[in-house]
């Protein structure tokens, strides 16, 4: 599967060889074929095919690099986009969460946002969250670094971004360089663009960090500090669809009874192959199979909504429905 990965990788930043994207999407669907029991190779698929929905747009004709916030959405693969969240749902009703599977929910989120304002990015942290628990890699760290500083501000993220050791990765610098900006420190986020520059791989890339990143756009402006989240959040449709239940996020785990917290504990346990954030509150469920899940209230998302093995669940104070 990382071969797969990384074959698709290779053609998405080598524009000389953009047949390497469809051939790596080709070998996804015959791994899929041969191992449907596998749900990081179904995870594996529904990644390219999100990330392949929006290669179209991930350049302007010039070659120079676009943005994802900035990407014309209209241009954007629906039927790619929609056979990739239909796998995720798959997925999610297997739960069997694995780092291929995390990444392509966490792409359906974007896929799902009508434009670049809307995204979810509590769901995207909640769910990086998830990510560097199954994959705890510098790279992953970054990323969700990037996720909580559009929940909780530039100032949130740098603090994480100064911990990490990537010191040769050219986006760590390049991220740096954005947060600074944001904050107001000009010379500082110029000198970090520059050494970004000087260490990306693509002509395009060094090319966008050399003129100053998002800074040398002609629409850039300061990001506002971000605002408190609402006691609600839209469901994602992608997750939603089909099931008839308003899943808000995944962020559960399902183990023995003997692993499960108290009701209302607070924290964050690792449970087998996945994670259960406490951040408000959570209660004990029982199924009839000797298992138990625990439900979860996400930074200020009403609802408790989760998987079970038998699908999408919601609970309420009325009870578990499905």
């Amino acid at each position: 599967m990382a071969v797969v990965y990384l074959i698709y990788t290779a053609g998405l930043t080598s524009p000389a060889e953009p047949d390497l994207c469809s051939e790596a999407i080709r070998l996804a669907r015959i791994l899929a074929t041969l191992m449907p029991d596998e749900p990081e190779v179904a995870g594996l698929l529904a990644l390219l095919l999100l990330t392949e929905s929006r290669r179209a747009s991930r350049t302007r004709p010039d070659g120079s690099l676009v943005l994802l916030a900035e990407q014309d959405r209209r241009r954007w693969d629906r039927a790619l986009i929609e056979e990739g969240q239909a796998i995720v749902r798959r997925c999610l009703r297997r739960n069997q969460p694995g780092p291929y599977q995390i990444q392509a929910a966490i792409n359906a989120v974007h896929a799902d946002a009508p434009a670049a304002a809307q995204t979810g990015w509590l769901q995207i942290t909640a769910l990086y969250d998830q990510l560097i628990a199954v994959a705890p890699t510098p790279v992953v760290a970054l990323n969700r670094a990037i996720a909580i500083g559009e929940v909780q501000g530039p100032a949130a993220a740098l603090a994480l971004v100064d911990e990490l050791d990537l010191d040769n990765y050219h986006l760590l610098h390049a991220t740096r360089a954005d947060l600074l900006h944001r904050l107001g420190r000009d010379s500082e986020a110029t000198a970090a663009y520059q050494r970004a520059a000087g260490m990306a791989p693509t002509p395009a890339e060094r090319d966008f960090l050399r003129l100053g990143g998002r800074a040398s756009r002609s629409d850039a402006r300061r990001h506002p500090p971000p605002a408190t989240p609402k006691t609600s959040h839209p469901s994602p449709g992608w997750l939603t669809r089909g099931h008839g239940v308003p899943a808000v996020m995944i962020a559960v785990a399902v183990a023995s009874r003997s692993n499960q917290p108290e009701a209302g504990q607070r924290g964050r346990k690792r449970v087998g192959h996945a994670v259960i954030i406490w951040l408000q509150e959570c209660r004990k469920i029982s199924s009839g199979t000797g298992l138990a899940a625990c439900t979860v209230k996400l930074r200020g998302v009403s609802g408790s909504n989760f998987v079970t093995p038998s699908g999408v669940c919601t609970w309420s104070e009325r009870g578990l429905t499905e």
